[in-house]
């Protein structure tokens, strides 16, 4: 995939379904995932679809899968299956920014027979956090998030509907403001400024690497 780098570095890539979402600066683009071929053979990946940025993007860049809500007066829009999420939030900065911006990237009503269906990025104006460095996802959709100063401040889920009409919970940011759970001491960040940090949400912990190279634990619930 050297071509991609005509819309900018790498930033980050995550699975959706049988989907690759590769994150640019410039560009997301979403490929299918190919049957393995067999040794000594090699495949060659082609973007099914693309969506630009409106501005470049950069670190943190993060993704949850969406929990379909509840309609009033009406069912679940679709049947929520855990294993196979039909719509994922996305969270990343823009460039020389400091706020973070959200999307939802969900699935289309469908494409010809035999094509890969349609998917559509919807911004959603609920995501914004200000001087925002870091973010952790736990598997249900909660998560963490750090401002520049290590405090720790908590991810909340809110109802965003996308271009169709589906209604999803989906990761919120929140505005800061409200006191913080805690402040971590000095994080070990690689080059591009990503936390050595993890969120066990299940266990309601931090796990994180400091500048000295200590691994510490910090209970948050």
């Amino acid at each position: 995939m050297t071509h991609l780098v005509q819309f900018g570095n790498l930033i980050t890539f995550a699975k959706f379904e049988s989907y690759l979402l590769v994150f640019l600066q410039a560009c997301t683009m979403l490929f299918s995932i190919p049957t393995l071929p067999e040794a000594d053979q090699f495949t060659t990946l082609k973007p099914i679809q693309l969506f630009f940025f409106h501005f470049p993007v950069e670190s943190p860049v993060v993704c949850s899968p969406c929990t379909p809500s509840r309609l009033p007066n009406a069912g679940f829009v679709r049947s929520p299956n855990p294993k196979h999420p039909k719509a994922l939030s996305i969270c990343y900065r823009l460039a020389g920014a400091r706020g973070i911006h959200g999307s939802i990237l969900s699935k289309g009503a469908g494409g010809e027979e035999g094509e890969d269906p349609p998917f559509c990025l919807t911004k959603s104006p609920s995501t914004m956090a200000e001087d925002c460095t870091c973010i952790r996802v736990g598997h249900s959709g909660r998560g963490l998030w750090l401002d520049s100063r290590n405090n720790v401040y908590r991810c909340s889920t809110v109802s965003a509907v996308t271009s169709g009409g589906d209604e999803y919970l989906t990761l919120d940011m929140g505005q800061r403001g409200s006191a913080p759970l805690c402040t971590l001491s000095g994080i070990l960040k690689d080059d591009r400024g990503d936390c050595a940090l993890d969120f066990d949400e299940g266990m309601g912990r931090i796990v994180y690497c400091d500048e000295a190279g200590h691994v510490s634990i910090v209970d948050v619930v």
